[in-house]
């Protein structure tokens, strides 16, 4: 059970091998199952084969349906209506072909999942600006009247004088989100605050050091220009403005401090209705988990001064101390340009952000604390779950962690329901929850990538591993007990009895321990090896075509520094959150786990800078025709049908 808190790691991909006592089960093989490991060098016979086994993965065949309706809808308007008539009709010749052509049952439904994306595409309601707010968003000065409901931290920016490009200027800024109760109206005949309903962004700004920045909750008022979002009309670019809808967010504006007027803390009576006092608490939670995570951020940012007095390689400077903030708390407010470039160029930006491998992370390190309680099975998957999701809401719970705690939650229930877990089924079931909740989620890129690489990692990569290195690893165990070698296919048999000589032969020459111990381990960490390697090519070459659609580049060194970077998360975020735990629990103590981080950090940090130094891993490319596009889908589902088989 000890490796099922590791799979969880892949189950926020879906993509996770089999637990050890599994392992070793199925390492003792039926006569029928054993021919699988036979080499087989028909290209057709293998395709054949894997797309026979597709029917065994409904739930994937179900989502990849929905998501064609959902990109369809797109493309076309298609009148709610009109796809619900075809939806009934559809539906009865699924019931048709069940009672009398079961052998053609796959085809109504397949155009069942369709419609059925396409139906939700069209009834999602799409986020739009509040109208009044959105007409007097034409840079005249008016006075806002809202409540904080988030405050980021005050920080320094550099600003460059205009007419004099020479002089720069020091100014220290602070990001505010309102929500707006009322905004004042300046007509001919009248001057007075309106009632209105939507969100504002203000850039604050001092001359100085403030002496008490903004916090979330409090009641403002303000003067200041009001404008939409910036728009850039350049084609594939990413859309401001729609990342602020999404947020609740109408307009922008920056405004000096001393424009901004504090009225007092937010409250709602017992007499306003329902929906204000159930607004205001949702606002009242999530400004105590912003307040949470800014704390934890300070924490974090005050590791340096704790580890002055050590050593270089053990000490955190104030830029580390940024970056462990960013990756452990989700707060990227310092985090700068200069920090940010070198993992943007080799691909590993994911390291410096909360991302869905972060949570995979954290799940799986409190499911093993949990096993080595000895807790059972289910109260150790709801803690898990449980405080999952309580780490999601602490970092922001921002959408690629939102699906990883989905993909998480559905492997550990998925765990206590049966024991044959299916990772295609296990994706194409979150995929499914995910685009039922938002359709257009889609199209997002992130959304796309994430789902890409795990598809990758559950279709392709994990069938080659159960079919090549995962026999070999586990004929690496036990290698005492010979009434197994009968047991396994030739060639690992034969594998392990090699193995065993071996073994031997050290242990005469040196001792049991070297023999019987070390060799094997060797072997295994080896193989451990190759299995990443596997998993990183794979991934690597799936991440290509998003790479190029979104952002016109390829980087050759995204391969050697994430099968480097990866494994140091495993071991870096435990660290991490246990310098955290220690800064709030005996913060004297702090610096023990923190030159443990610092190590740890250090190494990937240069890392990441030596290969982002190389220029020519960097490539710029035009994005892909729609040919292209489609070729590299059809490449992709016939890899998976081939790994299948």
């Amino acid at each position: 059970m000890e490796s099922d808190s590791a799979t969880i790691g892949l189950a926020a991909g879906a993509a996770a091998p089999e637990s050890l006592a599994e392992s070793r089960r199925s390492a003792v093989l039926p006569e029928s199952d054993q021919t699988r490991f036979a080499p087989k060098s028909e290209i057709p016979g293998l395709l054949r084969k894997g797309l026979d086994s597709w029917g065994g993965i409904p739930l994937f065949h179900a989502a990849w349906l929905f998501a064609l309706g959902i990109t369809v809808a797109k493309g076309m308007w298609l009148r709610p209506s009109v796809v619900l008539v075809a939806l009934a009709l559809t539906a009865t010749l699924c019931i048709a072909a069940a009672l009398r052509a079961q052998r053609m049952a796959w085809l109504p439904l397949g155009v069942l999942w369709c419609l059925l994306g396409a139906w939700c595409a069209e009834m999602e309601p799409h986020p739009a600006p509040a109208p009044v707010l959105n007409a007097l968003s034409n840079g005249l000065l008016r006075t806002l009247d809202g409540t904080i409901t988030d405050a980021a931290p005050v920080r320094g920016e550099i600003e460059q004088d205009v007419d004099q490009p020479s002089a720069t200027e020091q100014r220290i800024t602070q990001r505010i989100d309102l929500r707006l109760s009322s905004i004042e109206l300046v007509t001919d005949e009248q001057d007075d605050q309106v009632p209105t309903d939507g969100g504002v962004r203000l850039t604050v700004r001092w001359n100085g050091a403030p002496d008490q920045p903004f916090r979330c909750g409090e009641h403002v008022r303000a003067a200041a220009q009001l404008l939409p979002p910036e728009v850039y009309h350049d084609p594939g670019v990413w859309s401001r403005q729609d990342y602020l809808l999404d947020q609740g967010i109408t307009s922008t504006a920056s405004v000096d401090a001393d424009r901004v007027e504090r009225i007092g803390s937010a409250s709602a009576s017992a007499a306003a209705p329902f929906s204000a006092r159930w607004r205001f608490a949702a606002d009242s939670v999530r400004c105590r988990l912003s307040e949470a995570q800014r704390a934890a951020s300070t924490r974090l940012l005050a590791l340096p001064a704790a580890t002055r007095a050590l050593p270089s390689p053990f000490r955190l400077s104030q830029d580390d101390a940024i970056m462990l903030a960013a990756m452990v708390t989700g707060d990227r407010t310092f985090l700068s340009h200069s920090l940010r470039v070198g993992f943007e160029r080799t691909g590993s930006f994911h390291m410096l952000v909360v991302s869905g491998f972060h949570l995979a992370i954290v799940s799986g390190c409190i499911f093993w604390v949990a096993k080595r309680l000895r807790l059972p099975r289910v109260p150790a998957t709801v803690l898990t779950i449980v405080a999952s999701f309580a780490y999601a809401l602490f970092t922001g719970f921002a959408t690629p962690v939102q699906r990883s705690l989905w993909m998480v939650t559905l492997y550990l229930i998925g765990r206590l329901v049966y024991r044959d877990r299916s990772p295609m089924n296990t994706i194409g079931f979150a995929a499914l929850c995910l685009l039922v909740a938002s359709p257009r989620s889609l199209f997002d890129s992130g959304f796309q990538m994430t789902l890409l690489a795990v598809v990758a990692i559950g279709g392709i990569a994990t069938p080659l591993l159960q079919a090549t290195i995962h026999p070999y690893f586990t004929a690496t165990q036990d290698l005492g007990l010979i009434a197994i070698d009968v047991k396994l296919p030739p060639l690992v048999a034969q594998f392990r009895v090699t193995m065993r000589l071996i073994a031997a032969k050290q242990a005469a020459a040196f001792n049991r321990f070297v023999g019987w111990r070390a060799f094997p381990w060797l072997v295994r960490a080896a193989l451990r090896v190759a299995e990443l390697v596997v998993v990183a090519c794979v991934v690597e070459l799936a991440m290509t075509l998003p790479m190029a659609i979104y952002f016109h580049r390829i980087t050759i060194f995204a391969l050697p520094v994430n099968m480097l970077i990866l494994p140091l998360l495993l071991v870096l975020m435990p660290a991490a959150l246990v310098t955290l735990l220690a800064q709030v629990v005996w913060p004297a103590a702090a610096f023990v786990p923190a030159a443990a981080v610092a190590v740890l950090l250090h190494f990937g940090v240069r890392l990441v800078r030596l290969f982002g130094s190389l220029a020519l891993g960097d490539f710029r490319i035009p994005g892909p025709l729609f040919w292209q596009s489609a070729l590299f889908c059809v490449l992709l589902g016939a890899a998976i049908a081939l790994a299948r088989g």
